[in-house]
């Protein structure tokens, strides 16, 4: 069974600072990792892979050569092989631009049974870059997915609907995005990082997939045009009575403030 996973290259989400003097967020100089929810999915992946040893397993992802030490840990964790896409953009805005390449880069590859990526990326928390990829290849879509099972060109998925468990099975090849509630990744080492050979990770130029950065399918389909700190400034009240009296002023101070 072939089975290839979409990784996207973030910065560190907890790394994250808001800038009050320029009014931004500031994503400079910032160190990066495998989105965390992808990882989820790629975590799937090696399970089922480390069940059947007939699973061949790669991995895709987009950027720039920054991209390339974040793309061997993903390869660290399990993976056969890599592939770099080197669109030469770091966009969490426009997750249909990068379905579209995403998809251009699988049809290059042999023709895959799964297709697994995050439910959301780290960054742009979209949700939609799993489903359009289905779209674009034409394959049944599932999420949010938390439990796999594969059984002779069949894939048997329970999705988490809020309430319930759902379990729904469809006819291979598709797409499905993992939930963070799946699983618990595990994380390579330096060593084991280190340790990826140059040729397990290849890369692929645009002009390679018949496209270019100016190409009409990769327009933008939305982009950033602001933000704002979501910060709340505390309050910092402070109540130095004995504790009767304090828990009275205190219930009285939170049905003012609209709390109760």
């Amino acid at each position: 069974m072939r089975i290839i996973v979409c990784a996207k290259h973030v910065v560190d989400s907890t790394e994250i600072r808001w800038d009050d003097e320029h009014d931004e967020v500031v994503l400079r100089n910032l160190p990066t990792k495998i989105s965390d929810y992808d990882r989820n999915a790629l975590e799937a992946a090696v399970v089922l892979k480390e069940s059947e040893p007939s699973v061949d397993l790669d991995v895709v992802m987009i950027g720039g050569e920054a991209a390339l030490k974040t793309l061997k840990e993903a390869v660290a964790m399990g993976a056969d092989r890599g592939h770099l896409v080197e669109g030469g953009w770091d966009d969490p805005f426009d997750p249909l631009r990068s379905a579209r390449v995403l998809a251009k880069a699988i049809d290059q590859l042999e023709e895959p049974d799964l297709v697994m990526c995050g439910l959301v990326s780290e960054d742009g928390y979209n949700g939609v870059t799993g489903a359009a990829l289905a779209q674009l290849l034409d394959v049944p879509y599932l999420a949010p997915v938390v439990g796999l099972k594969v059984d002779e060109g069949s894939l048997e998925a329970v999705l988490d609907v809020g309430s319930a468990l759902r379990t729904v099975k469809v006819a291979m090849p598709c797409v499905v995005a993992v939930d963070s509630a799946m699983n618990v990744p595990r994380l390579p080492t330096v060593l084991q990082v280190m340790k990826v050979k140059g040729d397990r990770v290849a890369k692929m130029s645009l002009d390679s997939l018949s496209l270019s950065a100016d190409a009409a399918e990769l327009a933008h389909a939305g982009e950033l045009v602001g933000s704002e700190s979501g910060a709340v400034e505390r309050r910092r009240v402070l109540i130095e009575e004995a504790p009767d009296e304090a828990a009275a002023r205190l219930v009285e101070y939170l049905r003012q403030e609209g709390v109760l």
